[in-house]
């Protein structure tokens, strides 16, 4: 096994830099790029810099992985907000399709 030890920053910008070629090649291929986006600490230097790239955003569709079920948009704990606040606003997707979980249960998501 081999260990690399870099700076956060690095690490963001380097794995910035590979996604934006993924993306290109699927735009290229199929004229649009589906992705799904983490939130958490750990990815803010990343999608500032995925935000920095040259993507073509108008053609990339954005899932939004997860969010707490009950939790309003405007909470501050809210994956939307995260991702509309770190990159979304940013960059003008295509399309965003966040998760909508201010209903009470999974099954009130799953049907809405």
């Amino acid at each position: 096994m081999k260990v690399t030890i870099k700076e956060h920053e690095l690490i963001a910008q380097e794995a910035a830099q590979s996604v934006e070629g993924y993306i290109s090649k699927a735009i290229e291929a199929k004229g649009t790029a589906h992705i799904i986006l983490a939130t958490g600490n750990s990815q803010l230097l990343f999608l500032k810099a995925l935000r920095e790239r040259s993507v073509s955003w108008e053609k990339v569709i954005i899932f939004h992985l997860d969010e707490y079920i009950g939790l309003k948009e405007n909470h501050p704990a809210s994956f939307r907000r995260y991702l509309k606040e770190n990159i979304i606003r940013h960059i003008n997707p295509k399309k965003f399709y966040p998760i909508n979980a201010d209903h009470k249960s999974l099954e009130d998501i799953i049907e809405n």
